[in-house]
């Protein structure tokens, strides 16, 4: 082989290469998001989606049974 065939070969390729990266077309991964509901959010791709939700504030107190703030049931006796 001689020497120019050994440098022009790889100069080439290069140059090849740096001209796919610049020309290349950026991927476009940015999901396009919808609100489906108050609290549901759907979001799509080129190739797939997410259904994303989550539960309704608990703006009240919490409820543990019986009465307010007392769990269970009492019994009592005399």
């Amino acid at each position: 082989m001689s020497i120019r065939f050994r440098i022009l070969t790889p100069l080439v390729a290069a140059v090849g290469m740096a001209g796919a990266v610049l020309l290349a077309v950026p991927a476009s991964a940015q999901p396009t998001c919808v609100d489906t509901a108050p609290r549901t959010t759907l979001c799509s791709t080129n190739g797939s989606s997410s259904l994303t939700t989550s539960p309704p504030p608990m703006n009240n107190w919490p409820w543990y049974g019986g009465g307010f703030g007392f769990g269970g049931f009492v019994i009592g006796l005399g």
